[in-house]
């Protein structure tokens, strides 16, 4: 029980703050109650962008397209207009509450690697991490593969054409070429020397410090046999060598890009599940708010159908007023139709006759 002391400051405070006294104060106590706005009976809401000349637009078409005759009519077709309202609020607020989904990348926007460790991911790794470092397998293969066949066709016998390789084609064949030369010979080309700069510069071929060798197919012959002959070795049988290397390196490759091609779709496919499962999972993040939009729309539903019962129940009984004892209230349903402005309006169609 309050003493004394505590109701007369409680009085005190009750003078001191009676609620808002102006009239845009006492508007905006007015939504107190308002929690979400799904269930609101305001006409317009300026805060959801409504505008009381839309309303008042939509209140005209409703009541222009249900015949409405007389003041019960048109306050049925004015109630019809708000839960028409009300229903668009529902889907904004359906649209606004659950955001959009954050999904992982889609294998098109994954991009090869340009430089990895030669190390692939392990399988924990995200399946864009792997799909990227397996596409730069593939690119790296794929061109092993065209270089040998290029290569091979350098080191066939030498009355073969090869007027016809691309530049690329050329420059592949030619890193493969001394690539496997330099291996069949003990040479290393991480040090600071080239060792076919050496070698082509006895040929004749001095290209400048800091420049590519200007490798050319008879060029390419000419290096391999003068770096046998300074080995010791028949440059024929050096060359049938290197050239069988190739071939047996191009082998392997074509196998390993067929196993990478196969991962390549297993990582797509892993992807585009993982999208499909997060956008599913995005849509039904929070069954709260999906309880709460099926529940607002179950009892705008109801509403408009009472409503729309109401307007029908109206017209029977003005018409057996008229006619009499007549024929009962008919049956009808309503057929939406959308206006222009994006509302869903009523119509009513009969669809038997009551007894």
């Amino acid at each position: 029980m309050p003493t004394p002391r505590r109701t007369a400051a409680n009085r005190a405070n009750a003078v001191r703050s009676t609620g808002p006294t102006t009239p845009a104060g006492k508007a905006v106590s007015s939504r107190n109650a308002l929690q979400d706005g799904l269930f609101t009976a305001l006409a317009v809401v300026p805060a959801l962008g409504e505008t009381a000349a839309a309303f008042d637009a939509l209140r005209a078409d409703v009541a222009r397209d249900l015949g409405a005759a007389g003041p019960v009519e048109r306050a049925v077709a004015e109630k019809v207009a708000g839960l028409l309202v009300r229903q668009r609020r529902i889907a904004a607020y359906e649209a606004a509450t659950i955001p959009p989904a954050v999904l992982p990348p889609h294998p098109d926007e994954v991009a090869p690697l340009l430089s990895w460790n030669c190390r692939p991911p392990p399988p924990s790794a995200p399946p864009a991490e792997r799909l990227a470092h397996c596409r730069a397998s593939c690119n790296t293969n794929r061109g092993m593969i065209g270089g040998a066949a290029a290569a091979v066709a350098i080191l066939g016998p030498a009355r073969r054409t090869t007027a016809g390789l691309a530049d690329w084609q050329l420059a592949a064949a030619a890193a493969v070429i001394v690539r496997v030369g330099s291996g069949l010979l003990g040479w290393s080309l991480f040090g600071t020397a080239d060792p076919w700069r050496k070698v082509v510069a006895a040929l004749g071929v001095a290209p400048p410090e800091g420049s590519a060798i200007p490798w050319t197919p008879a060029l390419l012959r000419q290096a391999l046999d003068r770096a046998a002959t300074d080995a010791g070795l028949r440059p024929p049988t050096f060359r049938g060598r290197v050239r069988a290397t190739v071939v047996a390196e191009s082998t392997a490759a074509r196998g390993r890009l067929v196993e990478l091609e196969r991962q390549e779709r297993d990582l797509i496919d892993q992807m585009l599940v993982a999208r499909a499962r997060a956008a599913a999972a995005a849509a039904f993040a929070d069954d709260r708010v999906l309880d709460r939009v099926a529940r607002a729309e179950a009892h705008v539903s109801r509403e408009l159908g009472r409503a729309l019962g109401l307007l029908e129940r109206v017209r029977a009984g003005r018409a057996r007023g008229r006619a009499g004892a007549g024929p009962g209230p008919r049956r009808v349903v309503a057929v939406e139709a959308a206006t222009a402005d994006g509302f869903v309006l009523p119509k009513l169609r009969p669809v038997r006759e009551g007894g």
